[in-house]
């Protein structure tokens, strides 16, 4: 299994041909596996929305932002699925962010947001602090992509790359993983030595306070790896004020009921 072949290539082939991979064919015809180099672009489907900080300093954006979370009248009980379900109206607003953001690149410093967004993607951690170096960025993102991307999967024994049986299998995969377990738990009938006292048992179970909640959103990287919802947790900190009353009331709506619905652990 040693991979012995190898593809000698030009150092900008990534940049212009970012599809490109190599696959070994079939490894029957002898001890020799050769391999294809091919550049295969699969459609997996509209990419999910993702927040880039450089939009934050495009003129107009803070107010963009404070307008349309003002707009957003959403009348539902549930505090967690409020803020999802806000979060996701203002992904797609009549006038959105991106929109606003590509409509306004004119007036600012491209150069300066093409480096932010390209530190964003590379991440780099010293890129704050680094030459900001765009080609170097270019090529971290290019080898990032190629790879983080998937190819196919192999489904009882055969190589698939149609991106709908991909998505398929991958659903099939985790939902066996995370299946509910069997409800049959383990006790222990055994006197503990050393219990708490009822002040820290008290103080285990209290509410989350808006400055613990706060403290928390600022413990978090602000360029990490956005989650499911597309926003980082610097648009977080940046709209504290803005969104801090729906953020509080979710955290503290599981605390009241303990149960996270469908479509709100995302956000």
């Amino acid at each position: 299994m040693s991979k012995l072949d190898r593809f000698l290539i030009s150092k900008d082939l990534m940049s212009k041909c970012p599809n490109v991979s190599s696959i070994i064919l079939d490894k029957f015809l002898s001890d020799h596996r050769p391999i294809l180099l091919r550049e295969l672009s699969l459609d997996y489907g509209p990419l999910s929305f993702r927040f880039f900080h450089h939009w934050f300093d495009i003129d107009g954006f803070d107010s963009f932002v404070f307008e349309a979370w003002k707009g957003i009248n959403v009348d539902d009980s549930n505090d967690m699925l409020k803020l999802a379900k806000k979060l996701k109206i203002l992904k797609v607003s009549p006038e959105s962010m991106a929109d606003r953001s590509n409509a306004m690149n004119d007036l600012i410093n491209l150069e300066k947001i093409e480096s932010i967004e390209l530190a964003q993607k590379a991440k780099l951690k010293w890129s704050t602090e680094g030459d900001e170096n765009s080609k170097n960025f270019h090529g971290c993102i290019n080898k990032k992509r190629n790879n983080m991307a998937i190819r196919g999967v192999i489904i009882d024994g055969q190589w698939i790359e149609d991106p709908l049986q991909v998505k398929k299998e991958f659903l099939f995969h985790f939902k066996e993983i995370f299946y509910l377990p069997s409800r049959n738990r383990l006790m222990l009938d055994m006197v503990f030595p050393n219990t708490l006292s009822s002040d820290q048992s008290l103080d285990l179970e209290r509410p989350f306070s808006p400055e613990e909640i706060k403290g928390a959103v600022w413990d978090c990287g602000s360029n990490k790896s956005p989650g499911s919802d597309g926003f980082t947790f610097d648009f977080y900190r940046k709209f504290w004020y803005l969104i801090k009353e729906n953020v509080v009331a979710a955290v503290n709506h599981f605390y009241l009921h303990g149960y996270c619905q469908k479509g709100s652990n995302s956000s």
